[in-house]
């Protein structure tokens, strides 16, 4: 089974569908984690914010986007940032994830990008359209204050 037969088949267990979409999106979360550091990501951007206090160092609080700094902005170009998010989306594609991100927003400071999942509210309640998605959003401060990071 691909990870995400074995998603779908762990999330349709939980009771009720809050707890479903609070878990898959958890879930979502910490598998575009994994795939953004294969990409070469975290070379360029630090995991800040509240998602990265809780998967990071276990802070209970949930956060529903992913918050970045850049650690050099001026070697961060849009094109590199979208070969980075285009070989997420190849890697979660091969977990079997239907995915996509929407267009890059570069017009500020702070980029920002959605990682569209497609048909997995769907398949974990039919309630839910076939047409309806769960988005994650990243967001990269291409000109953060100066930072000691720790890898």
């Amino acid at each position: 089974m691909t990870p995400y037969e074995n998603l779908v088949s762990e999330l349709t267990l939980l009771p009720s569908r809050t707890q479903r979409l609070n878990r898959a999106r958890e879930s979502i979360q910490v598998m575009l984690v994994l795939h953004l550091k294969e990409s070469g990501w975290f070379k360029q951007a630090a995991f800040v914010g509240g998602t990265a206090l809780r998967l990071a160092h276990g802070l209970e609080r949930f956060s529903e986007n992913l918050d970045f700094l850049a650690l050099q902005p001026k070697n961060l170009d849009e094109i590199k940032c979208g070969e980075m998010l285009a070989r997420t989306v190849t890697g979660l594609g091969k977990d079997g994830f239907s995915v996509h991100f929407k267009k890059l927003k570069t017009t500020t400071a702070v980029w920002k990008t959605f990682l569209v999942v497609q048909d997995l509210l769907h398949k974990l309640d039919p309630a839910f359209q076939l047409s309806e998605t769960l988005q994650i959003k990243l967001e990269i401060d291409t000109n953060p204050p100066s930072i000691e990071t720790e890898l």
